[in-house]
């Protein structure tokens, strides 16, 4: 498998049509047009070129300069290329600003010069008394034929600042009549004017009207009209722009379906047969509305895919869609994407295995709407969560372990970059691993095991998935899974994938494998008493966290009553654990409402609560309102609901004083 990586360039302006990869050659042609019969005309002129941040303006704006030097006036045009966002403060915006336009004009005369110097002087001048005292070197720059002079040049500015009989408007009409003599035009183009702060902005703008509106210069004011509005309405109406600029153009939006056309170039699991349908490529090109969203996306995804991509098997460690749709929340709704990676991981697990549990499309859709909603008040944000977790719900209903999904527990963090131990497995380590399980060698897979503590969860599975898919024969993977299903809960070792891969490639007979594992616990588990909290863990996290088989799919009552005890012990151990105790709290409240009648359940829980400290902190945070980490408040409710009315009506007086206080507490919350 060749797997090829592209780039696209950095994010700088474009100055070249031949770079343009959105149709903009006819807007380019007349818009120039349009500029040409502004030039035409000796007045000054201000355009304002509105655009979203990222849209384009600069490379709009290049190309449309270019078009004008490619015809016959090209040669008169004087090209002034100023950003305002590179100078600190005001002062320095004057002087830079005069001595890039002066630069462009050609003052002969010796009175021209000085009428120049003069104006500049006095226009500092009104920014700061002080600042004059230290203005005829800096003049020196703007006017080279002062400079030229030396310390002599110095000497005649300084003369000059005795010398003010004449008016800046008097001294600027001057000027004008100067450069009108003049031929050559002057495009001055001003990029960047969003991102200047208010105060900065409403000087400029000051600025360029009543010290800058000189003939025969045409301003092109690059910014977002919108955005720049909003910064301005609270000192000003929303029409303060409109003040400033003579005319207005709005750079053209991107056709959507261009946008879709270039990312499937680069792309090509992003078409029309995508599992995630019409509806996601719909918002995936309106999201992706600008060519800097584009550029950005395309490069940032470039570097996610080189490094999920594994060298040595040729295959990508994850779901490539997937870790497109991650990447585009982290684009647009960078607070989505954390919540995503840090505080609802459980909530989004949690309500997959509900989904497992109940095979209840709708509820599932409606619980993970509401989470969307939660995540997210973006409506493109919300509907890309709910595709994307709506259809990698293949995971929840074919509990194959060794799919890449997002849904995939042992998956999930990978998708945000998460890797709690970057530590690279040797090929020794391989070797030690496949070496026990062939040979069936327990002690020797248990000191593989200790080592393997080192790896992540992720890594883990993709060393068993190398291992077992080298395997031929079904029949031998079978036994496999079967020997290290054994020695795991035989041995209080911690690894469900390879329980959960053994039922998965037996679906056919799920309740037959449930009551061999159930009747192989028993004959470990021969008193409760004799039972470590290190065994409870362990048959929770590789029989109930991921739950391999649902109640209604066991008939054998025996197994039922089995399974139940099983989980209520694992599930009670669990809640004690800082990162088991939301799914163990949550899945112990789904098997009160399940068995409802069953007071064994409720009276376990209140008894176990009473000697836990931790876990009773743990379940009374759990069933809180305000938790957004419980994935159904009112299973929970329903759960609490039935604690109570079982502690007021079964134990009454006999009620211990702190089961009593805990049943207050239950009470206040719910």
């Amino acid at each position: 498998m060749t797997v090829d990586f592209y780039s696209i360039g950095s994010n700088q302006a474009i100055d070249d049509i031949k770079n343009d990869k959105f149709a903009l050659e006819k807007h380019i042609k007349q818009l120039s047009k349009y500029i040409q019969s502004i030039l035409s005309n000796s007045d000054c002129f201000f355009l304002g070129i509105y655009g979203t941040y990222g849209s384009g303006k600069t490379s709009f704006v290049n190309l449309v300069i270019k078009e004008l030097k490619s015809k016959k006036i090209g040669d008169d045009i004087n090209i002034l290329n100023f950003n305002p966002w590179e100078y600190n403060n005001s002062q320095e915006l004057c002087f830079a600003f005069y001595k890039e336009l002066f630069s462009k004009l050609d003052f002969k005369s010796k009175t021209e010069r000085e009428n120049a110097a003069k104006f500049i002087l006095q226009t500092v001048a009104n920014f700061s008394s002080d600042l004059i005292k230290k203005v005829p070197s800096s003049v020196t720059e703007i006017l080279p034929s002062y400079a030229k002079l030396g310390i002599a040049g110095v000497k005649q500015l300084a003369s000059l600042l005795k010398s003010k009989k004449e008016s800046n408007s008097e001294l600027k009409e001057k000027i004008n009549t100067y450069i009108a003599k003049n031929k050559a035009k002057t495009i001055v183009v001003l990029d960047d004017l969003d991102r200047l702060a208010k105060d900065e902005l409403i000087n400029l703008f000051k600025f360029l009207r009543l010290n800058a509106d000189f003939s025969n210069v045409l301003y092109l004011l690059l910014l977002d009209k919108n955005m720049t509005e909003k910064l301005l309405c609270e000192q000003f109406n929303s029409k303060y722009v409109d003040k400033f600029i003579d005319a207005e153009y709005f750079i053209p939006q991107i056709n959507h379906k261009i946008i879709l056309s270039e990312l499937t170039t680069y792309f090509n699991f992003l078409n029309k047969s995508t599992p995630y349908g019409q509806e996601f490529l719909a918002i995936l090109s309106v999201m992706i509305g600008t060519m800097r969203d584009f550029k950005i996306i395309v490069n940032s995804f470039e570097i996610l895919r080189s490094i999920f991509y594994n060298d040595n098997t040729k295959q990508y460690l994850v779901n490539l869609e997937q870790l497109f749709m991650i990447n585009l929340i982290s684009r647009f709704d960078i607070n989505s994407y954390f919540q995503l990676r840090d505080e609802y991981c459980t909530v989004i697990l949690s309500t997959a295995k509900e989904y497992l549990s109940s095979s209840n499309q709708e509820r599932f859709s409606d619980n993970l709407m509401k989470i969307c909603e939660e995540i997210s008040t973006q409506q493109n944000i919300q509907t890309l969560i709910f595709n994307l977790f709506t259809n990698s719900m293949n995971f929840a209903e074919t509990q194959n372990v060794l799919s890449k999904d997002i849904s995939n527990p042992f998956y999930y963090k990978m998708y945000f970059g998460i890797i709690e131990n970057e530590v690279v497995m040797s090929q020794d380590t391989y070797n030690e691993f496949e070496t026990s399980i062939l040979k069936n060698d327990t002690v020797e897979f248990i000191n593989c095991y200790k080592n393997l503590q080192q790896f992540n969860d992720a890594e883990l599975l993709e060393m068993y998935r190398t291992f077992i898919e080298s395997i031929k024969d079904n029949y031998n993977k079978n036994e496999i899974c079967k020997w290290l299903t054994e020695v795991i809960l035989s041995n209080n070792l911690i690894m469900p994938f390879i329980i959960i891969d053994y039922f998965h490639r037996n679906k056919e007979k799920e309740e037959q494998l449930i009551i061999e594992v159930f009747e192989f616990l028993k004959s470990i588990i021969q008193d409760d008493t004799d039972t470590t909290p290190e065994m409870w863990e362990c048959i929770y996290k590789n029989l109930f966290y991921q739950p391999l088989i649902h109640q209604d799919k066991i008939k054998n009552l025996e197994t039922q009553e089995d399974y139940k005890n099983l989980q209520i012990n694992s599930l009670l151990y669990a809640m004690r654990k800082r990162e088991y105790k939301f799914d163990a709290i949550y899945r112990y409240c789904w098997l009160i409402n399940y068995y409802s009648s069953d007071d064994k359940i409720k009276t376990e829980l209140l008894e176990f609560l009473n000697k836990e400290p931790i876990a009773k902190d743990n379940f009374l945070e759990m069933i809180n309102k305000s938790n957004i980490h419980n994935p159904d408040p009112a299973a929970s409710k329903r759960a609490c609901k039935s604690i109570v009315l079982f502690a007021d009506n079964e134990l009454k007086d006999n009620i211990n004083i702190n089961i009593a206080e805990l049943i207050n507490s239950i009470k206040r919350i719910i």
